[in-house]
């Protein structure tokens, strides 16, 4: 996945970090936004490559490949939970020695519960066992006192979704093939802006009834442009904020979402008179989720 947080180079060694997670492309000033490479390949000799990460609409057209989806984001979350399980018994249980949290360990345990429960194998091995390379690194983390002890994924808590590495997608103009799901369209206001880039590794997720797809593109690095001139950019929730090495300042023109605010406040006020868990109350949450999720992409557009 991308980093938190970006930097943004000029000449004479002139460098301010954009504190957010984002994506950004923006030229101003004739100085250009770079994005830095995955942590995955921060040690890589190659500085001829750079990677971008692009979101599209996934369609999966017909109710059985989209549950196929749902079942195999749901075979990750299941497997998370029991090899997290397992490890938490050991850690609690003095008689025995802590276990091995590392990928490749973890792996290890994933065979075994694969051969006993008997619908795992429906679904590919190494998309499903890639959970636990987040799990191995969210243990580090831990240990590293960087993070909280991992937890376990709950319905309503986590969002359901499921990563698969290059040798087991495939993209074609505006179409992706997933192994063991079949063809499904993606969608995308403008389209594909890396047309010769290599597609590296897509995360599949579900968003409200909606599923989204990342894809991040191995393509050449760009050429930088200096004049001598940095800018630093700073988001807020609505507005961005840009300062030079000129001691220029200004305010990007960003059109606040007011509308939607304003629906979702309403639908907000509605939902507190209705029934808890009736009919109505769950129209209502549906309504306030849509909005929420127009207010997001809003944003999100503005960042690109």
């Amino acid at each position: 996945m991308l980093r938190s947080s970006w930097n943004l180079s000029a000449v004479g060694g002139y460098t301010d970090t954009i504190g957010r997670s984002a994506i950004l492309s923006i030229a101003y000033h004739n100085v250009t936004c770079i994005n830095a490479m995955p942590a995955r390949d921060s040690n890589n000799k190659n500085q001829d490559c750079s990677y971008r990460g692009i979101e599209y609409r996934l369609c999966p057209g017909t109710q059985r490949k989209a549950k196929k989806l749902a079942g195999l984001a749901g075979a990750c979350q299941f497997v998370w939970n029991a090899i997290l399980s397992q490890c938490n018994e050991e850690y609690q249980d003095e008689t025995k020695e802590n276990p091995q949290l590392a990928y490749f360990s973890l792996g290890k345990r994933f065979t075994k519960l694969r051969d006993k429960v008997g619908w795992l194998p429906e679904y590919l091995f190494a998309i499903v066992r890639y959970a636990l390379k987040y799990q191995a690194d969210a243990w580090q983390r831990y240990f590293r006192d960087t993070a909280n002890r991992p937890d376990f994924h709950r319905k309503h808590k986590h969002t359901d979704s499921f990563t698969a590495t290059k040798d087991f997608f495939k993209i074609v103009d505006d179409s992706v093939y997933i192994q063991k799901i079949g063809w499904m369209k993606m969608r995308r206001n403008g389209g594909n802006p890396y047309l010769d880039g290599k597609p590296i590794e897509i995360t599949v997720r579900k968003e409200g009834r909606y599923w989204k797809m990342s894809v991040i593109y191995k393509i050449p690095t760009p050429e930088k442009t200096e004049n001598g001139v940095a800018v630093g950019i700073d988001l807020n929730t609505y507005n961005v904020a840009w300062t030079s090495s000129e001691g220029e300042q200004g305010m990007l023109p960003i059109e606040k979402p007011d509308v939607k605010e304003i629906r979702i406040r309403r639908y907000q006020h509605k939902l507190t008179r209705q029934q808890k868990g009736s009919n109505r109350a769950k129209i209502t949450k549906r309504k306030i989720a849509k909005w929420k999720r127009k207010q997001k992409n809003t944003r999100k557009n503005q960042d690109h």
